[in-house]
Order: C-alpha cells, then structure tokens, then sequence
C-alpha cells in the first residue's frame, strides 16, 4: 500500500479525505433519518440514535405490542403515533386518514419503496423492483387476460401435486400441515411463473420455498445492526449467504429459458409469465439478471401471499365446519354443469367460495405501504 501512495503524490491526503467525507455523509444522513420522525409522538422504548436502545425495544413490543397499541390509541386517538415493532418502526395512523392513503399516488405512498425499505433492497436484491413496473404490468394485464388459458394447466398441477405431497389413500383422515400447503403452492405458482418442465424440477422448487423466508431473515439479521456497518456485516451472515446461493441456482436454471426465450423473438405466444417478461422487456430490464431477480420477486410476492391466503381460510374452515358442506356443494354443483371441467366461468360463479375468500383475507390483510 505504501508503494502504491509513493506512485501517486497526495493520494494518502487525498484518501483520508474521501473516508471523512463518507462518514459525515453517513451520520447526516442517519441524523435526517432520526429526527424526520421527531415532532411524532411515540409510545414504547426509542431505539434511540444509532439505534442503541433497539434491542430493547424489540423486546418490549415482542412482550407488550398489544398493551402498546392501545396505549397509543388512548392517548393519540385521532392523530398519529410512532412504535417501534419487532422489525420496524411504524407510524399508526388514525382512520380519519383512510381515504386520503387510498387515493395516494405511487408517486406519494410508494408500494415499491416499502418493499425496498421493509426488505432492505439493497442486500436482498429486492431495489430491482425500484428500476421499473415491468413486473407489476406483467402481472396485472397479461396474467389477467391469459388466465383462462392457464387455469386448466394450474388444476393439472394442483391435483397432480396433492396426490404426490399427501399421499391420499381411501377415505381415512389425513393430516395436513403448513408445509404440505407451502408444497402445493410451490408447484402451482411455479407452473404460472416458468412453466414446464422447471415447475417440477426439485432444485428450483426448494429456491422458491426457501427464497421468500431468507430474505425475510436477512433483512430481519441486518436490522441490528447500524446502516453505516451493514456494508461490512452483510457478506459475513449466514442468510446472506443462503440467499446468495439460491440466486445463483435461479440464475443457472432461469438464464438458460430466458436466452433462448430471446433467440425465438416473438414467434410463439408466451406459456408463462416469465416469458411474458422476457417478451416485454426493454433496456436495463431485458438484462437476463434483472429478470432473474424480477422472477424472484414475483416467486417471493405471490408465494407469500398465496400460501397466507390459503392456510388462513384452512383454519377459518376449520373454525367454522358449518360453511364446510355449504361450499363443497357449490364446488361440486358447478362443476357438475360444466362436465367435470374448469373453464374460467366456474370460478366466477362460486359465490359463496368467494364470498368465504374475501372475509377470511379482512381478518387477515396482506401486506404495507411506504
């Protein structure tokens, strides 16, 4: 090091300098960041500057967040109020704000820059979802109108999957845990995502089951730490490393598909929604990388919030056996008229199935904004 400062006069000077300035930087930032939130009022223990009460403050909401929460809503009943949670600090707001939020903008209540913030972005490789709304269009206009012509292939992967995960034999009971449910859904997302034959490949089944979870462990190990040291901690943590390890898997089977996906242009109408993406995306996004981490987004958004869905209506149905027969009639009612088939007009016109769906997600509602 010495010899490269000899080659190079001033450079020592000069270096010393640049470290100074990254480290005011750093602590104006990490200041505007604390008092930003000051004129707030809080219930609970602050973490404090440079979080060194943040332990502490986690442990008292994982002990009393309830008792919190309404203490809040007691004493700041019509405006808001700042706790911190087990993971982040949250400013509650009173239901006078509902609909201006419904109303906001992306540009104002950013979806994306929650996730960005809440799974830290940068280390998990979520900030992919900060570059642009290919994803979200993907989604919600060519998954919508291609529906229909996915749904057989989806009931195929359901029952195929159920009949190989739980092992269903004559008419006893069997048991069905959270992670038979997370199997099941494994494999249908996956056949919506990338389609066959990789839906069924074991070794991009367990990155989308174990991808979601590590990047919830990641973001959760990091936030003990101060933003100015997360730099230095991230590539030394065990999550780190298994996330790491499950994006490269994801690139060495997902590359492949996507290259080849290129080559053919747009001869052939996407099957999937990856190739969906790769048939729409432009620039940066066109980058076989960018789609891979873009696909691992979408594994992590819908598997989450599928799997959540479905295990909660399990235990709703459980809790209520008395809708069990209700439901089941209307399933087999209609599928009866339609010769055993699911055509997309089926769906439809399970009401009561719907209607069980939509109360079941009020009482447990998915997901934040920032």
């Amino acid at each position: 090091m010495d010899a490269v400062f000899n080659i190079i006069p001033g450079m020592e000077h000069w270096t010393s300098q640049i470290t100074l300035s990254a480290i005011v930087v750093g602590l104006a930032v990490i200041w505007a960041r604390y008092t930003s939130k000051a004129q707030i009022p809080r219930v609970g223990i602050s973490p404090g500057f440079f979080n060194y009460n943040l332990k502490k403050a986690k442990a008292e909401f994982a002990q009393h967040g309830i008792k919190l929460l309404q203490d809040g809503y007691n004493r700041f009943n019509n405006s808001p109020f700042l706790v911190q949670t087990s993971n982040l600090e949250r400013i509650v707001l009173p239901v006078k704000y509902l609909e201006e939020l419904r109303s906001c903008p992306e540009s104002q209540l950013s979806h994306r820059e929650g996730i960005c913030d809440r799974f830290l972005g940068y280390y998990t490789g979520l900030d992919v979802v900060r570059q642009s709304t290919l994803h979200n269009e993907v989604c919600q206009t060519q998954l919508v109108q291609s529906l229909p012509s996915y749904l057989p292939g989806m009931v195929e992967e359901v029952q195929l999957a159920i009949s190989e995960i739980l092992k269903l034999e004559g008419t006893e009971m069997t048991s069905i845990d959270y992670n038979a449910v997370y199997h099941i859904h494994a494999r249908l997302n996956s056949r919506v995502l990338v389609g066959l034959p990789l839906c069924r490949d074991d070794e991009w089944i367990r990155v989308s089951e174990e991808y979601p979870h590590d990047v919830f462990v990641v973001a959760a190990d990091l936030r003990n730490y101060t933003p100015l040291l997360r730099p230095f901690v991230a590539p030394f943590l065990a999550s780190t490393k298994r996330l790491r390890s499950h994006q490269r898997i994801a690139e060495e089977k997902l590359v492949p598909l996507i290259r080849q996906r290129q080559m053919m242009g747009k001869s052939t109408k996407p099957s999937n929604l990856l190739e969906w993406m790769v048939d729409l995306a432009k620039g940066e996004d066109a980058k076989p990388s960018n789609l891979v981490q873009k696909m691992l987004f979408l594994t992590m958004a819908t598997f989450h919030a599928s799997t959540a869905t479905a295990v909660h209506v399990l235990y709703d149905l459980c809790s209520y056996p008395e809708y069990a027969q209700v439901l089941r009639d209307e399933i087999n009612g209609e599928l009866a008229a339609a010769d055993g088939e699911w055509p997309i007009g089926v769906i439809h016109r399970l009401k009561r199935l719907d209607s069980f769906l939509k109360e079941s997600q009020r009482f447990n509602p998915p997901g934040s904004r920032k």
